[in-house]
This record gives structure tokens, C-alpha cells and sequence, in this order.
């Protein structure tokens, strides 16, 4: 009995290590993804569009490839990513040709979806989430950094806050507040604080 109950140990010790292993390429995945999504953030950011195409492509290409994998290494849960992994590409794309800022910025809340489904799979803790009202979207970043709202630009750069997810894919629901020159009401709270 205590060779079969040692085998049974192994096995789960084995099948444990496997798990962290994949959660690890996963999280390191996201973290590749991550950097350039993070630069295009940055430029929306400040305004700019410099290295946004360059980012942008460079984030679909990687995503792609990506999801190239997943879709090789078989099974139902690689088939989910390969999937999400495909979202991002696509949304990637949709930054790196985009006309002109305003419509970079709305590409980009479209990707900031797709990564933030990724980010579920991944069990990352950091990015964290940031929600902005007015534009009812969000974006993730890194938490040591100041906020910088990719939607609304320099002039509004810090107009967001950081939301505690209840759940991996949870995200707020309400309609915007308005344009982004007009101001949250007064002791509104915060969102899902309640």
C-alpha cells in the first residue's frame, strides 16, 4: 500500500510541476505581449503616435505566432488561448493602421479587452486594471506606475482608477459619463466599491 500511495504522491508532485511550468510560459507570454502593449499605452498616453505602428505590429506578430503554438500543442484549453491569443493579434492590427489618434485609441480599447481576457489565463497579478469613466473602457499597466489614461491623452492623463476584479474577466458596465472635458459628479464613490 505505501509503495501505491507513494507512486499516487509522485504523480500529483509531477502533475503539480507541470502546472506551475505551463502557468509560468503563460505569464511569461503575457509579459512579452505585455511590453509592447504597454509602449502604445505610453505614446496614447502622451498624445503621440510615434512607435505606435512599429509596437502595435510588432505586438499582432508575436501574438500571432503565439497562438500559432498554442493551436500545435493541441487540446481544448490551448484551442481558448489560441483564440484569445488571435483577438489580440487582430486588435494589434486595428492600432497599427488606424488613421489617426482617435481612432488608435478606440483600436486600442478593443486590444486592452483581448489582453485583459489573456491576462484571466495567465493568474498574473500585475498589470493591474485601470477604468476610465468617461470613456467607460479600460486599460491595464503596470501598478508602481502613475496612471496614464491612454483615452484621454496628456490633457487627462491621471483620470482613472485601479479596479479590484471580482472575478478573472469581470469589468465594469456603465455608460460613459459624458465627453471628456466634463467632470465626474461630486462623491460619486468608487466604481464597484459600493
Amino acid at each position: 500500500m505505501n509503495r501505491i500511495t507513494s507512486i499516487a504522491g509522485r504523480i500529483v508532485l509531477v502533475s503539480l510541476l507541470l502546472a506551475q511550468v505551463a502557468a509560468a510560459g503563460e505569464a511569461g507570454r503575457f509579459q512579452r505581449l505585455f511590453n509592447h502593449y504597454n509602449s502604445i499605452r505610453v505614446a496614447l498616453a502622451a498624445d503621440t503616435t510615434s512607435e505606435l505602428k512599429y509596437h502595435a505590429e510588432q505586438l499582432g506578430i508575436l501574438a500571432r505566432t503565439l497562438a500559432g503554438e498554442a493551436r500545435r500543442s493541441g487540446g481544448e484549453k490551448n484551442a481558448a488561448i489560441a483564440k484569445q491569443l488571435k483577438a489580440i493579434s487582430d486588435a494589434a492590427r486595428q492600432v497599427a493602421y488606424s488613421a489617426d489618434l482617435k481612432a488608435a485609441r478606440a483600436a486600442f480599447g478593443d486590444l486592452s479587452r483581448a489582453l485583459l481576457a489573456y491576462r484571466g489565463e495567465t493568474k498574473v497579478k500585475d498589470p493591474v486594471v485601470v477604468f476610465c469613466p468617461l470613456h467607460n473602457n479600460v486599460w491595464l499597466q503596470r501598478s508602481e506606475d502613475e496612471i496614464g489614461n491612454p483615452y484621454l491623452g496628456a490633457k487627462r492623463a491621471t483620470c482613472g482608477e485601479t479596479l479590484k476584479l471580482r472575478k478573472p474577466l469581470w469589468l465594469p458596465s456603465r455608460p460613459p459619463l459624458g465627453s471628456p472635458d466634463e467632470q465626474p459628479p461630486q462623491g460619486s464613490g468608487t466604481w464597484g466599491g459600493g
